[in-house]
Order: structure tokens, then sequence, then C-alpha cells
């Protein structure tokens, strides 16, 4: 939509400027000298431009192929009327719970437990499959055709455990005695404190039912671990209970193992089974998802009419343009390959890879480095038009050190920009404050402090909140005082203020943090975060408040519903409350018309009552985040009547709904994330992807040092592009290269850390503020390497 108003918006200017025979715009001023010969017919070229611009074919990719299957339904062998799915995740976890059904539901308890100790749920499934399903360019890794029977190892283990158990319950005095008395074992390791605390939790083990998962001290029992911590030249400790302790664990390590292939063969029978189940429900529902949709074009173009369908495209097409196309994946970049890189059409991409960050959206740089090379003729757009000319050179200097890739891959450079010709037409006038546009602030440890350097992480965030904070109150305190404004080129000056001001941040916490310290300082501040509506406080708050006015009479329910912020009763109104009868009654009454309001006339009508009965806006503004609970509170009145609506909910079925969301909110969709409450004079606090795009006068980047470093705890898959097999993105499932295989996707996380990195500085039109330190588990982070 953004990019249809730019579009029109130039066509005006355009015509405009043929109409006046001049314009101040370069490249208008351009093809009016160009046009010459010719104005009049270029005028009608752009006034019919404007008159049928709603026919421009100016399309998301998703709505491109959805019209392409539409249009040639015949070609592309597609359903009639199919309808598009937003929210796909929802069906994916029915259907992972479906195959969870299948495959565990009769399975032996003890693998069950393996697996929910490890929280390895439908859940977690569910996120795991969304994003690869059906993907024909990601190859999943191992390739197991069958996995080991299980019954074997498992009675063997039982048998191993049994066995120690009964030894256990007959000699456990005596082992403990030995323990206790032999002088051959070493007493830093084997301490009189620690023996008595091993054994009772040796005996809790050994109780209930055989389990895999031991206590962490079990090896202490062991022969390997008494010779091991035994003294030099002394014989450690003998006891048969000690021997069954080293078959109990080989066994325990046998079954684990066999466990986990068991596990590694389970995931990659879900890939197929979930492909099946996605297109069965396609058929059967007539919708698709908005990857089954690109996937659907992608084999209608591979089929045996796929050159009839390229071709009925290519006559209504003579060129495709894609913008931000760093962002691709394989399948987008195959399907306008396919339909447009043609010798009578024209295909032409628009992207900057140093801008690639979204490949947890499933973006690819690999696919761009890959249709770079595939690509007749490479041009470069080498002017920045947002920042001052001092912020282009710093940002140069910054990526062109040193003699490494400064984007860590072989294939991305860094190619310095120039500053526009209007680059300085307003400047930012700072009197008492560094004139540099580009301030790195350096954390360090007190001067005291020899040994060790480094910060520790939440020294670090309070250090860069704080100091963060105290520049912003400076900043604004100078454009209240007139020290600091913004200058044109006829010497008008306007005020810095705090719209001016935007802060970049990497999490959603960092921003919480960031807006609580602002908030205590008394500088105003929104958030702009994609955080999902069902995590924040007000959805908890109306699902307690539905439950009441579902149960109107549940005194419990009731009590936890008026106890709210959004209703207001203290601990002291509620106890005079429910001590008169008549003023309980009223309140139960309150709640029984807003059930029959929900119940005649539908949740709007309650909804209104509800925000009238108890003055909700009132109370909530009391708070000093109260403009952003009560957008909260509205944007889930129309996401709830949406649901019910849609879904067809009475009062129980949205509340099941609501609940359902709660617990599970990375189902949401966009229009899930939370609204910004507020565009006045606040200072910006965005994440840094989500400002991708945007610009703001003066910039903070307070946490650039840190790094989630996510994959170092990811035991379940690991995706990566694999060297030995041309790039091709490759999902590790459970490999016996699965360690080396995170080496090279922390390889590809880490050069993407640095591409947000140099999106978080391009944001900056005048001035952008960088704080860095050596932190600890975090100095080997992108800065670090950039700043070596």
């Amino acid at each position: 939509e953004e990019l249809r108003n730019r579009v029109r918006e130039r066509l005006r200017e355009a015509l405009q400027a043929f109409q006046d025979g001049r314009s101040d715009d370069p490249m208008l001023q351009a093809l009016l000298v160009k046009a010459q010969d010719d104005l009049e017919n270029a005028q009608q070229r752009l006034l019919q431009a404007l008159h049928s611009f709603d026919e421009a074919a100016i399309f998301t990719i998703h709505s491109f192929c959805m019209r392409m299957l539409q249009d040639h339904a015949f070609e592309s062998n597609a359903m009639h009327n199919v309808a598009l799915m937003e929210d796909q995740q929802e069906k994916m976890q029915q259907i992972v719970e479906d195959f969870w059904r299948k495959n565990l539901y009769e399975a032996s308890e003890m693998f069950v437990r393996y697996l929910l100790a490890r929280q390895w749920t439908p859940s977690v499934l569910a996120s795991m499959v969304q994003q690869h399903v059906g993907n024909p360019f990601v190859r999943r890794i191992p390739d197991l055709s069958d996995a080991n029977a299980l019954s074997e190892q498992e009675e063997s283990f039982r048998q191993a455990y049994l066995a120690t158990r009964e030894a256990w319950e007959r000699d456990r005095e005596e082992v403990e005695a030995m323990l206790l008395s032999s002088p051959a074992l070493n007493r830093r390791s084997y301490t009189l404190k620690s023996i008595p605390r091993w054994c009772e939790s040796m005996g809790q083990y050994l109780r209930g039912r055989p389990r895999l998962t031991s206590f962490k001290d079990f090896k202490r029992f062991t022969t390997v671990e008494l010779a091991t911590r035994s003294k030099k030249g002394a014989t450690p400790p003998q006891h048969p209970f000690f021997d069954l302790c080293d078959a109990l664990e080989q066994q325990r390590e046998l079954l684990e193992k066999a466990f986990e292939q068991r596990w590694v063969h389970l995931k990659l029978q879900l890939f197929a089974f979930a492909e099946a189940e996605v297109q069965r429900l396609e058929r059967e529902e007539g919708q698709l998802s908005f990857d089954a949709l690109l996937l659907k074009l992608y084999h209608s173009l591979q089929g045996e009419k796929g050159e009839e369908l390229a071709e009925a495209v290519r006559e209504r097409f003579s060129a495709a343009l894609i913008d931000e196309f760093q962002d691709t994946d394989p399948v987008q970049y195959a399907i306008f390959q396919r339909l447009f890189h043609h010798k009578k059409r024209l295909l032409l991409l628009i992207g900057d890879p140093k801008q690639a960050i979204y490949s947890f959206r499933g973006a690819d740089i690999y696919t761009y480095m890959g249709a770079k090379k595939d690509a007749d003729e490479q041009l470069t757009l080498g002017v920045n038009w947002r920042s001052c000319s001092g912020l282009v050179h710093a940002v140069n200097t910054m990526f062109s050190l040193g003699d490494w890739p400064p984007f860590y891959l072989e294939g991305i450079d860094f190619q310095p920009a120039q500053p526009s010709e209007r680059a300085d037409d307003t400047r930012l006038v700072l009197h008492n404050r560094p004139e540099a546009p580009m301030v790195l602030l350096m954390m360090q440890r007190d001067a005291g402090v020899k040994n060790d350097k480094t910060l520790q992480k939440g020294v670090a965030e309070q250090t860069v909140l704080k100091a963060t904070t105290y520049e912003m109150i400076a900043l604004l305190e100078q454009g209240r005082r007139g020290l600091a404004y913004f200058e044109d080129k006829e010497g008008n000056q306007r005020p810095l203020s705090a719209r001016d001001l935007a802060v970049l941040v990497r999490t959603n916490k960092q921003a919480t943090l960031l807006q609580l310290e602002l908030q205590r300082m008394g500088v105003p501040s929104v958030i702009q975060t994609r955080e999902s509506l069902f995590v924040s406080r007000e959805a908890l708050e109306i699902n307690r408040v539905l439950r009441a006015v579902v149960e109107p009479n549940n005194d419990t329910l009731l009590r936890v519903a008026l106890t709210t912020d959004m209703l207001g009763t203290s601990g002291s109104e509620l106890f005079e409350m429910q001590e008169s009868d008549q003023r309980w009654e009223k309140e139960v009454e309150r709640f029984r018309l807003l059930h029959e309001l929900w119940s005649n006339k539908g949740l709007p009508s309650m909804f209104g009552a509800l925000l009238s009965w108890f003055r909700v806006r009132e109370r909530l503004l009391r708070f000093n985040d109260g403009e952003r609970r009560i957008t909260n509170l509205l944007h889930l009145s129309e996401t709830l009547q949406k649901a019910a609506s849609e879904r067809n909910l009475g009062m129980l079925g949205l509340l099941k709904w609501l609940e359902a969301r709660r617990a599970e909110p990375s189902l949401g969709t966009e229009e899930d994330e939370i609204r910004l409450e507020s565009d006045g004079d606040v200072v910006q606090i965005v994440t840094i992807h989500k400002s991708k795009g945007l610009e703001y006068s003066v910039v903070f980047c307070p946490f650039l040092w840190s790094r989630s470093n996510m994959l170092a705890q990811e035991k379940q898959r690991i995706l990566f592009h694999d060297v030995a097999h041309e790039q091709q993105l490759t999902l590790d499932l459970g490999s016996s290269n699965m360690d080396h295989h995170r080496t090279l996707a922390q390889r590809e996380e880490l050069a993407e850390e640095l591409r947000l990195m140099y999106v978080a500085l391009t944001r900056a039109r005048h001035r952008c503020y960088v704080y860095w330190g050596k932190v600890k588990d975090a100095d080997v982070s992108a800065p670090a390497y950039l700043f070596h």
C-alpha cells in the first residue's frame, strides 16, 4: 500500500513538472530535457497512467501468486474459489497433535517421559515443522529409513534398574558406611557432608517405576568414578552394588541413544505426515496458506503445463520488478526466474544484501547471492538519500576498516555510499555536545579491577539504560532552552523534541526495560513492537473479566474480575462489599446484566457497557502506561469480536479460544501484534527488525553488544547452508555431525548480526549513538568482530 501511494504521488509530481516545463527534481528535469520534442505526448501518457492507476500491477509476492493461480486456473490446475488462510499455525498445531496421538499415545511411558523431560512437546514440533513443511529446497538429514525397536533396550534397562534397586534396599547401610569410612577416597571429592545427601538421592531415584533420568551424582556410585576419585596407589572401595551401578549406567546410555534415534526418526516421519495432511486439508476445505500458495504456483510451473502457464503470464506482463529482494527465499526466486528470466522479458531485482535480517521468517541470503550470479547485468544505487553527509562518511569508515569481509561472509561486499545533494539542507545544531554525527560510548569496568575487564550482562544492561536516558534528558533540555535545534538552508529553526529521538533495541524485553527507565525519569515514550497482544497484562485481565461475565453467579470468579486493574476494586473495598449483602448483590446483578447483553446483543454491546459502568478508561489513565493499556484493551475487543464472528463462537467458545491464544501466543498473525498507543511528541522505542525502512533524526543503539546466540542451546534442529552440497539449505534433525553443523549455523548467525548492526546504524538522519563494551557471554558478538 505504501509503494502504491508513492508511485501515484511520483506520477503526479512528474505530470506537474511536464505541465510547468521545469522541476527542481534532478531526475524529472532530466526526463523533461529528454522529452522536449514530444512534451504533449509525454503529458498524455502520464495523465493516462494516473487515470488508470487502480489497474497498476503492484502486489505483494503472495497476492501476485494468488492472482496468477486464480486467473490461470486451468493451466495451474488450481482449485476454483480458493480462499487464502492467514493463520496456518493453528492448523499446523492440530496436525502435529494428530501425529502425536497416532504415534505416542501407545508408546512406552518411559519414552514419552524422556520426550517431555526435554520439553519436546507438540507445540515445539509445530513451530519446527511450520517453516519448512513442503519446501522442495530444504534438504532434511539424517536420511533414516527405519528406527530400531525399543522394546529390547527398554527391557534390558528395566532389569538393570530393578537389580540395582533390590541391591540398594538390601545393602544401603553397608554401602553408605563404606563410602564414609574408606581411607582410599579423596575427601575433597567424596566429602563426609555430601555422601548422606547422595545416598538419599539414590533412594529417591530407585523408588517407583524405572525412569531414564537419574540424579546428577549417580555416577559417584560407579566403579569408574570411585577409581578416578581415589588417592594415588590406593585401592578404591569395592562392592557388588557399584558394579550394578556400572551396568545400569551403561544400559541407560544405550537406551538414551536408542530414544534419540527413535525421536529423530519420528521427526522425519512428522514432515511426511504434515505434508500429506496439509494437501488433504487444502483439497477438503479449499484453503491455502501463504506458504502453500507459493508452493502451489511453483509446482504448477514445474508440471506438464508449466510452460503454458508461464507463457500466459508473460503475455500479460512484459517485465517484473521485485523490491526488497534480499528478503527472498528459494521458492520465490524459482517462480520469478521461471516466469521472467526469459529472452523476451525483463526481470529487475532490487535489494541490499547488507539489510538481509529476516532469516527467522525464511529469508535466505544465499538465494540472493545465487540470483546475483545469474544476473546479466548489475547496477548499484550508490546514493544515500536518508542521512547527512557526516553520518554517511562515518558508516563508510566503520565498515571499510580491516582486511576481512566486512559482513563476515564472502559475497557480501561493502561499497561506500555517497550522500545526496540535499543531505545537508537541514542540519542538527547542538551546543555543548560533541559535533561528531556518530558517537561511540564505551562501557568499562572500574579501574581497580585487574583480572577481569568484562562486565556482567545485568550490569551492562543497567549501565546503558541509564546512560541512554540521561543523554536523552540532556538533549531534550537543550531543545527546550533553544540550544539543540534543526536549521534549514534559509536559517529557519525548529527545536529538537522527543519525537526526533528513537531507540533501536534487539528484543521486546529490552524495549520494556528502557520504557520503564524513561517513565521513571519523566520522559514520554512509545514502543513499536512485534510482540503478541495475547502476552499483555490486558489479555490476562480481559480473560478474568469475561470468565466472570460468563458465570456471574460464581463468587470466586467475580472477586478475581473485580480486583483487576480494569475494574479497580481494592482489597479493603472488596472486603466491605462482601460484608454487605446488598452491595454484593448489586455487583452480581451488574455482571448478570452484562451476561444478558452479550447473549442478546453481542460482544460489542456488552464491552461498551463494561467500559462505561466501571469507568475503565478513567481508571487505566491513572497509570503511567494508561494509554498503552487502553490501546491493548480496545485492540483485544476488536480481535475477540472478529474471532467470534468468523468462527461463529458463543460465550464459552470465545473464552476457550482466548485462553488457547494466551497459552500459545506464537500462533497469532500480524494483526495480533501490539499497536502503537500514541503518535504524539514522544520518544520512539523500536526493535531493529521493525525499524527497517524507517528513519529517525537521532538514533540510540544501546544494545548492539548483546547477542541472543540461541543456536548454542538448540538441540531440536539446526538450519544451515551445507558447503558440501553447493550451499543448499539443510535442516539437521539429529545427525552425527550436528555439532559441526551448529558451528556453520553460528557463522551464518554472526553474519546476520553484522547486517542487523548495519541496519541500525543507517536508520539515523543526523546523529547516532552506539554503546559498546566487553560484556561476559557477549564479547564474541558482531560488534566485537567489527571493532576488533
